[in-house]
């Protein structure tokens, strides 16, 4: 059996001893020279796909060497429990919800795929199998035998895909290349990216934009958006593969990280609930941070930085403004180490917060 989540290369990043179980009772870690078993589990991550030599993940990460000093260090042992790099719990070996291909998740299995369509020796099978629709359990199988009809399915999940922040706080995403032919010559990808500002908020996704999948044979696989910056709300993004004949796969796994989109104006598509003055990102800084706020009607909005004796430094903003989410950039090259404060003003609303210049 292989897992729909692929075949990768993976690293032990961190040991964790459990709550909530009971200790070495509650699982079982496999060697026959010792007994009782470790306290600690690992904590596992994917490190890239490899389809050809990778493990999926009920062959790989139940294997792992005991690193605390002490009767069990240095050995091998096999778990049946672990964690994941997002501190989730993976409660059995035998899967989880992300294991069996199903729709939108993964639908095509193919030597393009990952997992792939690879024999015992680990040569591609000119195949592809497309999960078509579910209804209540009952599966629609496309199987195409060929080389030329396997590309006929749509092309296959994009792999890896991470986010990172550049130094202007803008999201840089990364992903593995897709190698269809038919993705190599005109295809694209597609970026999509949702905002939340709120627990339990469901991310809404809009396509953002599509970007050549090759430029000059060879592929592309890292967009920066430009719109992101550091703050207080979460960026969610996703990207699909779409072949040149119109083809589109299911979405990548999705990440996330803590930011802000920039408002070309203040009007956002969300109304605002209250005027609100968030912590500015970074804190401590030097020489330049973010400051963020809402102004939820309009108003003459005022913005002023102080030093920690209540003397005026700089005044950042001073205008009419309508209703919207705001940023602001504060550089603070010519000011000295220490606290500051910066107070917003906005019709009746008057918030306050400190800030660090840490030289």
């Amino acid at each position: 059996m292989i897992a729909a989540d692929g075949l990768w290369q993976w690293s032990v990043v961190d040991w964790i001893t459990p709550v909530g179980l009971g200790g070495p009772a509650d699982w079982d870690c496999i060697n026959g020279r010792l007994s009782p078993d470790p306290q600690k589990l690992p904590i596992i991550k994917k490190v890239i796909t490899d389809r050809v030599y990778g493990r999926d993940e009920l062959q790989e990460v139940v294997r792992a060497q005991y690193p605390v000093p002490g009767s069990y260090y240095g050995i091998f042992y096999w778990w049946d429990k672990w964690y994941d790099e997002y501190g989730g719990r993976v409660e059995s070996p035998y899967g989880d919800s992300q294991d069996a291909f199903n729709i939108g998740y993964n639908q095509v299995f193919s030597k393009y795929s990952n997992p792939p369509t690879y024999d015992k020796l680990r040569n591609p099978i000119e195949m592809a199998v497309e999960l078509i629709s579910n209804n209540n359990g009952q599966f629609n199988l496309q199987f195409r035998m060929s080389s030329s009809t396997a590309l006929d399915a749509p092309p296959s999940k994009p792999q890896n895909l991470k986010v990172t922040i550049d130094a202007l706080g803008k999201s840089v995403l990364s992903w593995e290349a897709n190698n269809e032919p038919d993705i190599i010559t005109g295809g694209k990808y597609k970026i999509y990216r949702a905002e939340t500002c709120s627990p339990g908020e469901t991310p809404l996704f809009e396509l953002v934009t599509s970007i050549n999948a090759y430029v000059s044979g060879q592929p592309v696989t890292t967009y920066t958006d430009g719109a992101a910056r550091n703050g207080v709300c979460k960026l969610h993004y996703k990207i699909s593969a779409f072949d040149n004949t119109n083809k589109e796969s299911v979405p990548s796994d999705t990440v996330c990280r803590v930011g802000h989109l920039k408002k070309e104006s203040g009007k956002g598509s969300t109304p605002i609930a209250n005027y609100q003055l968030y912590n500015n990102y970074p804190n401590p800084f030097n020489p330049t941070t973010t400051i963020y706020y809402d102004v939820k009607d309009h108003g003459f909005v005022n913005l002023t930085i102080f030093d920690i004796l209540g003397r005026e430094v700089l005044n950042l903003v001073n205008e009419d403004k309508e209703e919207g989410q705001y940023s602001i950039d504060f550089d603070a090259s010519n000011l000295p180490s220490g606290v500051y404060i910066y107070t917003l003003r906005v019709n009746d609303f008057t918030a306050s917060k400190k800030m660090t210049v840490l030289k």
